[in-house]
């Protein structure tokens, strides 16, 4: 995107001296100079906070404004006393979550179902899951950026498997502006709507705006008790997952344990 500005009278002619000095290149280069001390300077993780708690960001967005990581921010909207709606606290939508994979012909993730699936070590469960699994090109960096987090902070060597990348997605780019959204969770988002998937996010805010583009969408819990169904996963283990869920932290309903009889 190219934003256009007018400047004029004693800031051009200082700008113009400073190109003639030698400093800049141009007075784009240094327009541009000044505008990144300007960002510096600022706490981007309260933008992020203000973004998200005005309904114009998801949490996922709100990390790409904060310029710091997932868990950090996270932690850091806690500590200012905002809870992110992340997960879900409603045993109905995550059954109807699982019946939505169980029917669809593939199911899509953003990067907050990545998260959890990392998190939790579900990742490692996925090619038993008998679901056709996709995620967005746009997540490919992200995928690998926390497979190297978790080998070098937590000593766990992952290797996702079962999991095809999709082509980029024609309009992403402008949607995600539109519904703060980043490109991955627009593409996620699109996929889905236009192909028929399930989107599998932990991202409330994005699951709505699945849903209101006219997608199928499920939290993480979902595609959980859609392993227990396929006998992917045993009730120990199910319960190990849901207890790393919390840990994130991220909602889990009450009565979770009904999941495992989901038909």
């Amino acid at each position: 995107m190219v934003t256009t500005i007018e400047i004029g009278g004693w800031i051009e002619d200082i700008l113009e001296q400073l190109v003639r000095a030698g400093y800049y290149a141009s007075k784009a280069e240094a327009v541009r100079d000044a505008i990144r001390r300007l960002i510096e300077g600022m706490d981007l993780r309260m933008i992020a906070l203000r973004a998200y708690r005005d309904g114009r960001s998801s949490f996922q967005h709100a990390v790409e404004i904060s310029n710091v990581g997932y868990d950090e921010l996270l932690a850091f909207f806690l500590k200012k006393g905002v809870v992110p709606e992340l997960g879900t606290d409603s045993l109905e939508e995550a059954m109807d979550g699982a019946r939505a994979i169980m029917n669809s012909s593939g199911v899509v993730v953003d990067s907050s179902a990545m998260h959890t699936l990392y998190y939790t070590g579900l990742v490692t469960q996925i090619f038993k899951l008998g679901v056709d699994l996709y995620i967005p090109r746009s997540g490919n960096y992200e995928i690998r950026l926390t497979e190297m987090k978790l080998a070098v902070f937590r000593r766990i060597s992952t290797r996702i498997r079962g999991l095809s990348v999709l082509e980029p997605a024609p309009g992403a780019v402008e949607y995600a502006r539109r519904n703060g959204l980043t490109l991955i969770e627009s593409e996620a988002v699109i996929h889905a709507s236009r192909k028929g998937y399930v989107l599998v996010s932990d991202d409330a805010r994005t699951r709505l705006a699945a849903r209101l583009a006219g997608a199928q969408a499920a939290p993480v819990l979902s595609l959980v008790a859609y392993a227990i169904r396929g006998g992917a996963l045993s009730r120990k283990m199910f319960l190990e997952i849901v207890d790393k869920m919390r840990s994130i932290p991220i909602l889990i309903p009450e009565g979770v344990e009904k999941l495992v009889g989901t038909r």
